[in-house]
């Protein structure tokens, strides 16, 4: 029984020796929402905890969003117990969106890459996950910030 005791605390000081702030490289890039950039590939960060407007239903919602009125127009924030909204800074930002038609299937949709053509256009690439029927109706939006910068048309890709 002993030997079993001295196997678990030796397991017990093997793990937290790998949980040691010392062996992690925490870095503000580390924490930041921004997906990073590789080769054709713009940042940008998803937006959390929006809803589309009940006021929006029927509306043509464009992929690209410049204005927070607009943006207002269109879309609420969602109290949460798991957080507040994403804060977008139009002066710095614009907003790309996603917006599904209502349906009562479970659907999550999931960035993939905003990629820059060499026209100069931006293909934002996200997956559409369906699952369950569910006893009520949904309208799936995915929602995601880009610097100013990043200029260009918006085209929308699902996969």
């Amino acid at each position: 029984m002993t030997i079993n005791v001295k196997i678990f605390l030796a397991a017990g000081l093997f793990l937290t020796a790998c949980q040691h702030p010392g062996n992690t490289s925490k870095t503000p890039e580390a924490d930041s929402p921004v997906h990073k950039t590789v080769r054709g590939e713009v940042p940008y960060k998803v937006l959390e905890h929006y809803f589309l407007k009940n006021t929006a239903t029927g509306q043509a919602v464009p992929a690209k969003i410049t204005s927070k009125e607009v943006f207002e127009k269109l879309f609420g924030a969602a109290a949460t117990m798991k957080g507040r909204p994403t804060p977008v800074h139009f002066e710095q930002e614009y907003v790309v969106a996603v917006v599904k038609q209502e349906t009562d299937t479970a659907t999550l949709l999931i960035p993939v890459s905003l990629q820059r053509s060499s026209s100069g256009d931006m293909t934002f690439s996200y997956i559409n996950r369906r699952s369950d029927r569910q006893s009520f109706s949904i309208r799936p939006i995915l929602l995601i910030a880009v610097d100013r910068t990043e200029q260009g048309n918006i085209r929308l890709k699902e996969h």
